[in-house]
């Protein structure tokens, strides 16, 4: 789980370098903030729920999702994984390659 989650991390840091968000708008959004915006959108193709709460002073909405990384499954890692790159990519970020390392 610890190289399912370097690959992550790293996925987040190439797009945090070449990726806006939203797409088109010029924001660009730190490492964390990827992962957060990628979580959120794993756990909805994944057909988990996840609401949005108002946050403690009522100014904005707060994300809230039944699981967190480090929390899956390897197969719902390497899912993950899938997910990000092909998001990634499909954005035209340039990612850096990983060999699979043996456990």
């Amino acid at each position: 789980q610890h190289f399912q989650h370097a690959i992550a991390q790293a996925v987040y840091e190439d797009m945090a370098e070449q990726l806006d968000y939203p797409k088109g708008s010029g924001q660009m959004l730190t490492a964390d903030e990827w992962h957060q915006v990628i979580l959120n959108g794993f756990a909805k193709e994944m057909g988990w729920t996840s609401k949005l709460l108002p946050s403690m002073d009522g100014r904005e909405l707060v994300p809230v999702m039944r699981t967190k990384q480090s929390r899956l499954t390897k197969r719902q890692g390497n899912e993950l994984i899938e997910f990000v790159r092909a998001y990634a990519t499909g954005r035209g970020a340039r990612l850096r390659e990983f060999e699979e390392q043996a456990a």
